[in-house]
C-alpha cells in the first residue's frame, strides 16, 4: 500500500493525517501511542505495543521452565519475599 498526505500546519507544530485505509490497515486508534523513527530520509511510524498486547499473542497452553542463573548477586526481589 502507497498513501500520500501533506504537512499542514496544527497550532504551533506541523503535522500529517492518516488516511482512513492506513489507519484500518494498522488497526490504529485515536489516542493511540506511536513511534517515530528516522531512517536516512524516511519516517517510520509504528504502534506501541503494551506489554498486555505482546502478553495476548503468546498461545494459551504454553509452557515455560524456570531457569536457574546461578545465585542472587544484586539486589534482585522476589515476588515471594
Amino acid at each position: 500500500m502507497s498513501e500520500t498526505t501533506k504537512l499542514r500546519k496544527i497550532g504551533n507544530s506541523s503535522g500529517i493525517s492518516l488516511p482512513k485505509e492506513v489507519v484500518e490497515a494498522l488497526r490504529l486508534h485515536l489516542g493511540e501511542e506511536l513511534q517515530l523513527t528516522i531512517q536516512g530520509d524516511c519516517l517510520i511510524i509504528r504502534k506501541v505495543h503494551s506489554l498486555k498486547d505482546l502478553l495476548a499473542t503468546v498461545p494459551e497452553h504454553s509452557t515455560s521452565k524456570e531457569w536457574n542463573i546461578g545465585p542472587a548477586m544484586g539486589k534482585e526481589l522476589a515476588d515471594d519475599e
